[in-house]
């Protein structure tokens, strides 16, 4: 008798445990870069202008930067389109085109039409299209853009940490055994 009602006590531990985990925050759509051309790539002659236009993949942002090695080739606010132009650097070579793309849930009002002290869950992404100037091949100066993304093979950190769901398991257990010694104790 003992031994089933500490299994049925560990059971509804277990299942409060499993049920109360929340998922992930959501941050609505992730924007995507999908050109209008279907590359991700941009082709340029050395100085010449460049130009490629877009959307955000359905997404709709609150902005955008789009950088080529630190100056603004492109920007854009309420959008889900994005556009870059400028002029391509002297050197051959393969350079970054680095959007930094910020996206934020709109607050709906309440049946009062208020919706102030709701902060809006805001996200910040960063985007890459590369541009190859003249053969793609870095000359005697040389001249990538750097860092294109997240290259230390980690994982993203998207969701909660599960510590606390174990050990509110783990106390449940011990407070279902508990109560089961002294009931025992009691009898």
């Amino acid at each position: 008798m003992r031994m089933t009602r500490l299994a049925v006590a560990t059971t509804v531990a277990g299942l409060i445990t499993l049920f109360s985990a929340t998922g992930a925050q959501a941050y609505g759509d992730e924007p995507v870069l999908t050109p209008d051309s279907g590359s991700t790539t941009i082709e340029a002659e050395p100085g010449g202008p460049f130009s490629l236009t877009g959307d955000f993949g359905g997404a709709e942002v609150e902005s955008y930067v789009a950088d080529l090695l630190g100056e603004t080739v492109g920007s854009g606010a309420n959008t889900t389109t994005w556009e870059v132009n400028g002029t391509a650097p002297e050197e051959d070579g393969e350079y970054d085109i680095v959007f930094t793309i910020e996206t934020a849930d709109e607050i709906e009002e309440s049946a009062s039409g208020l919706s102030s002290g709701f902060t809006p869950v805001s996200a910040t992404y960063t985007k890459v299209i590369t541009l190859v100037v003249g053969d793609g091949e870095a000359g005697s100066g040389g001249a990538g853009s750097g860092d294109s993304g997240n290259q230390s093979g980690e994982l993203p950190d998207t969701g909660g940490s599960n510590l606390l769901l174990i050990a509110g398991g783990a106390a449940l257990v011990l407070g279902g055994a508990g109560l089961l010694v002294a009931r025992r104790r009691s009898s």
